[in-house]
């Protein structure tokens, strides 16, 4: 049977595609912990929300069916949340639940963070982060309907934390965006958004893969470099710190300036992990011959053309509020094309 769901690589041709949404209710449920004038959340809001539409239809145009969580998905998801712990009674053997301590849930516009769907499975993993505990049940609408057409669902074992930590003793925590595939090659970071329990977890899941772990890159791979196409790389890192296989690949370079900070930084709205993020190696593909970049990127275009690929620049003025770039904010539900081993 073929598959219903899931992609080997980032760059074969793409099928269907899923774009998250803004969480206006997080602006509600920031009460006072927030020092900045909310007007000033709800036009970012506002503003994301149509720049995901706009993104959305840009990927249309090429052919592809893109899919959206509901808006009531992604506002239902932030409540009832609140003073839930799991605690249990050594006299009565019993476990109640209080005190979870979640004032509200980030945006779902990060989808590739805590999903992927790979060789006709949907794979749900946990963050580290208490307040993405709930997060991807804002996909939950989207993704019922491949497990109903045969798709195995995959979940990461939950995790009743209390509060952010690095325990590896207790915990199982792995991000998905910690995973770029290639192939029959998986390269993966552990540091920061992962850990080994989680990564055992992983190749345990996954055994038909290799797993590859580039320790001398910490949190999301994604934001450290692309793969555009076998035997090409964007980056800004040197070679040397790359996965070993990747090390003879050309590589378009990019200067480092891609390190920046909003103005507006709040650790309860957004992403706050601007030193192993570089936004511009952050691209989306459409297949081998067409890449969507920053628009903050557009000298980029002519070294892409060397390589006979096109490179589409795509404006998002609220990127480093959120500290998102396109391969953060876009799924690949479904790419087309076989697993290849390309370093055989």
């Amino acid at each position: 049977m073929d598959n219903v769901i899931g992609s080997y690589t980032e760059w074969q041709p793409l099928e269907t595609a899923l774009v998250g949404r803004v969480n206006h209710d997080v602006k509600i449920n920031m009460s006072d912990r927030v020092q900045y004038d909310k007007r000033e959340y709800t036009k970012i809001f506002d503003e994301t929300d149509r720049y995901l539409d706009d993104l959305s239809d840009l990927i249309k145009s090429f052919g592809v069916n893109v899919e959206r969580p509901k808006p009531s998905s992604v506002l239902n998801f932030s409540y009832g949340i609140k003073d839930i712990e799991f605690r249990s009674d050594e006299d009565t053997n019993r476990t109640f639940i209080s005190n979870f301590d979640v004032d509200f849930t980030k945006h779902p516009i990060g989808v590739r963070d805590l999903i992927t769907c790979i060789d006709n499975k949907i794979i749900e993993f946990n963050s580290i982060d208490n307040i993405r505990h709930f997060e991807s049940t804002a996909y939950y609408g989207n993704l019922l309907k491949y497990f109903d057409r045969g798709a195995e669902w995959i979940s990461m074992p939950k995790n009743p934390w209390l509060e952010f930590s690095h325990d590896e003793t207790n915990y199982m925590y792995f991000e998905a965006a910690n995973i770029y595939k290639c192939g029959n090659d998986l390269f993966v970071t552990v540091a920061e958004t992962g850990n080994q329990k989680g990564l055992e977890w992983l190749k345990r899941t996954l055994p038909n893969f290799t797993i590859n772990v580039a320790d001398k890159i910490y949190n999301h791979i994604d934001g450290m470099f692309s793969i555009i196409k076998p035997g090409l790389l964007l980056s800004a890192l040197p070679k040397e710190v790359l996965p070993k296989k990747l090390q003879s690949w050309d590589m378009i370079k990019l200067d480092t300036k891609v390190f920046e900070r909003p103005d507006l930084i709040d650790e309860y709205s957004q992403d706050t992990d601007f030193d192993n993020t570089m936004l511009d190696a952050n691209v989306f593909s459409i297949n081998e011959q067409t890449v969507l970049i920053s628009a903050n990127d557009k000298d980029l275009i002519d070294k892409f053309k060397k390589y006979n690929v096109e490179a589409i620049p795509v404006p998002f003025k609220h990127r480093h509020f959120f500290n998102q770039g396109l391969h953060c904010l876009v799924l690949d539900l479904k790419r087309k094309g076989p697993m290849e081993d390309y370093f055989g």
